[in-house]
């Protein structure tokens, strides 16, 4: 009898060394994923700032862009507006020129023009900072959802009984990781 057993005993013998092999295969796949989860998240926030970062240069190109054409556009003016012209001579009642009063409203449209786009350069900056925002959470709560979804709670509740009762640290991702800075 003894001898019918003694396989059985000796394969039952490795049982612990067995289990710790595959506890510690396991604790090692789950830092991967903890790797590679903290990566892809830093990746994702980078994607997501260089998005905005590319959408306020691009503005902030178009802005100064326009600005100076406006500066060439207003010397141009005032290099002609000083420039002797036959129509100076033509008073009106007032006194003033055809030139001067056109300088003037050119003038005047431009000031309120500049503005203008600086009143849309700051809406802008806002608007991009608030929808970049929203999908920002967005990002967020998905991460959220995934990692509470029902259906990995099944997996993750195996999983944390076969590390509690290997005496190991669980290493299931905590919540509070997907909160945004």
């Amino acid at each position: 009898m003894v001898y019918m057993v003694s396989d059985d005993v000796r394969l039952l013998s490795t049982v612990p060394q067995l289990q710790w092999a595959e506890r510690n295969s396991t604790l090692a796949l789950s830092e991967v994923i903890l790797r590679q989860w903290s990566t892809e998240r830093q990746r994702q926030a980078r994607l997501i700032d260089s998005q905005r970062q590319a959408c306020v240069q691009y503005v902030d190109d178009l802005t100064a862009a326009v600005a100076l054409k406006l500066d060439d556009v207003t010397a141009t003016v005032m290099t002609r507006s000083r420039q002797p012209s036959h129509y100076d001579d033509v008073d009106n009642d007032d006194g003033l020129t055809v030139t001067s009063v056109v300088e003037s409203r050119l003038l005047a449209a431009l000031v309120h023009y500049d503005a203008s786009l600086d009143n849309f350069k700051q809406r802008y900056h806002q608007r991009l900072a608030r929808d970049m925002s929203a999908s920002r959470r967005g990002f967020v709560n998905y991460l959220s959802s995934v990692e509470s979804n029902a259906w990995l709670s099944f997996a993750r509740g195996l999983f944390n009984q076969t590390t509690d009762a290997a005496g190991v640290i669980s290493h299931v991702i905590v919540t509070s990781l997907y909160t945004s800075p």
